[in-house]
């Protein structure tokens, strides 16, 4: 094959053989560019289910056209082989990825975008049937690309073909790096490491069966362990496949752990849907900002709690202030009334005690005998006042040294002020 012309296709180099076929390097001269040119054998290629098999490739590949699934650009059938013309992907399979980096840093992002792939294939009713590590590329820029949907059945136009436990043959072949699963005729299409129960039973399979697989290899995705032990034999793998078993789903967080665990339960019915593993995972992968946007909203009401506190203190501090300063005021604007009142009482009784007025000689102690028998009537309805006026009387009387009357007006003027409180 090597060499040869298929349509503007030059085969150049084989990349890998298996038990239907072989996949090729190839160059499209007329677009220059690299290809992957899957081949069935010619031995083989008049089998009427190799062909139909090769065929329901091409018109499934057809159908898909998302970032995360090998593209298929032409099938071109010749006169003694028939050819798939794929996209090439360069870089390394998933496998390789886990065998050289355990869990990969980046598992979560990788498996979204495995999760992505089986989203748009079975929006279309496509059902890979095969998935596993193998068939997984991981380019140098970390985007994956799910090879290989050459075990894919598209459930709409066809009937089911079921395939009996006995036809147990799987072949592998080793494409640069790639390990590329070509079911042999009469063989149970599939990997019995990655294989769903009802698939390794021979059963109809449906979506359901790519998310058992797509559990299988999201456990070894996250974990870094195979969920089968490597020393079981295809016979054992097969037996364990049609019972659901497994290794249990270890060392990471619980929701992942349960996503994984309800990925890979025995009935197909209790599994999730591609679209609901990818929200679940979405919602895996951002917890960690959830945790922060809830930290950063319990800060924030602690700050508002505290500067709803700081400021109310504030305002009662300031209201304290301005009643105080309105009180300040009153006191202010009350004393100006009482000096005032005070200073035009004792002017109308230094008046009154005119000698003109009055007809006789005035002696200052008379003047003040008299004002502080007016004090109660000039003052009975303003006690503060008249309080004011007692005092001012007091200290007369004790500059003019009577001092048993300024006592009498300073105990009078203290009376009132006390009542007043």
């Amino acid at each position: 094959m090597v060499g040869r012309r298929v349509g503007s296709i030059r085969l150049m180099e084989p990349l890998g053989f298996g038990g239907a076929g072989e996949v090729y390097l190839g160059v499209d001269e007329r677009l220059d560019r690299k290809v992957a040119v899957k081949a069935i054998r010619g031995e083989i290629r008049l089998d009427d289910e190799a062909r139909a098999r090769l065929l329901r490739e091409a018109r499934v590949l057809s159908q898909l056209e998302h970032p995360n699934v090998c593209r298929l650009y032409e099938y071109i059938q010749g006169e003694d082989s028939d050819f798939l013309v794929l996209e090439l992907v360069e870089g390394r399979t998933l496998r390789e990825v886990l065998e050289t980096e355990g869990v990969p840093r980046d598992a979560m992002p990788l498996a979204e975008q495995i999760v992505q792939a089986l989203v748009a294939a079975h929006a279309m009713s496509i059902v890979h049937r095969d998935l596993k590590p193998a068939n997984i590329m991981v380019t140098e820029d970390r985007r994956v690309k799910v090879l290989d949907f050459g075990l894919a059945k598209a459930l709409r136009g066809e009937s089911e073909v079921c395939f009996t436990e006995e036809d147990q043959s799987v072949g592998h072949s080793d494409l640069g790096g790639r390990d590329l699963t070509l079911t042999k005729a009469g063989a149970i299409p599939g990997t019995p490491r990655y294989m769903s129960p009802e698939q390794a039973r021979g059963e109809r399979v449906g979506p359901a069966g790519d998310i058992y697989s797509l559990g299988l290899v999201l456990q070894e995705v996250f974990t870094g362990v195979r969920p089968l032990q490597d020393t079981d034999e295809v016979a054992v793998l097969y037996q364990k496949a049609m019972w659901g078993e497994s290794l249990p789903v270890e060392g990471v967080q619980r929701d992942l752990k349960e996503l994984i665990t309800e990925c890979k339960a025995l009935n197909f019915v209790d599994r999730p849907s591609a679209e609901g593993v990818s929200e679940r995972l979405r919602w895996i992968a951002e917890a960690p900002a959830r945790r922060i946007r809830k930290t950063v909203k319990a800060a924030f009401v602690v700050i508002l709690v505290v500067a709803t506190i700081v400021s109310t203190i504030g305002f009662v501090r300031a209201r304290k202030a301005q009643v105080e300063a309105q009180a300040s005021a009153v006191a202010a604007q009350q004393a100006q009334a009482e000096a005032e009142a005070v200073a035009s009482f004792l002017e109308e009784m230094l008046a009154s005690a005119d000698p003109g007025v009055m007809g006789r000689d005035v002696r200052v102690i008379d003047v003040i005998d008299n004002a502080a028998e007016q004090i109660p009537e000039s003052f009975g309805d303003t006690p503060l006042r008249q309080a004011a006026v007692s005092m001012t009387l007091g200290r007369t009387y004790r500059g003019l040294g009577d001092f048993a009357s300024a006592r009498q007006q300073f105990e009078q003027a203290l009376g009132i002020r006390t009542e007043s409180l």
